[in-house]
Formats: C-alpha cells, structure tokens, sequence
C-alpha cells in the first residue's frame, strides 16, 4: 500500500537496499541517483559513514532548479 501510495500521490519510488549487509555500497548508489536527477550541481549528498550497518531509512529528494533570479549572485563570493 505504501510503496501505491508513494508512486500514485507524489510520483515517486520506493527502493530497498541492504544497508546491513553493503552500507557503504547503497549510499554510493544513492550519491549517483542525486548527482544525476540535479545532473552533477549536487554531489556526495551523503557522506561516507553516515550510513550503517543500523540504518533503516533513507528519504532523498532532488529539486533542480533551472531559471532565473531576480537579484543574481555574486560568483566571486
């Protein structure tokens, strides 16, 4: 029902991963799946070690945005 929930509502998806067994490898793949939907502005969203062997969840969102700023930034600061 969740896994309905998340795909008909918010048209997204539920992946498992095995964070007992490959913590290290699920937070590698979860880093490419970021810094690809923001195509490459967010990379090592999350950094090695914070995912454990005791970890349960993981909720990642990627919002990229593409447009203009009313007052822009100032690249040299």
């Amino acid at each position: 029902v969740f896994v309905d929930l998340v795909s008909n509502f918010y048209l997204s998806t539920v992946k498992s991963a095995n964070f007992e067994q490959t913590p290290d490898q699920c937070r590698q793949e979860m880093n490419k799946w970021v810094e690809m939907e923001t195509k490459n502005c967010i990379k090592n969203l999350i950094p090695f070690g914070s995912i454990t062997q005791d970890t349960v969840l993981v909720l990642i969102n990627a919002i990229y945005f593409l447009g203009t700023w009313e007052k822009t930034f100032d690249k040299s600061k």
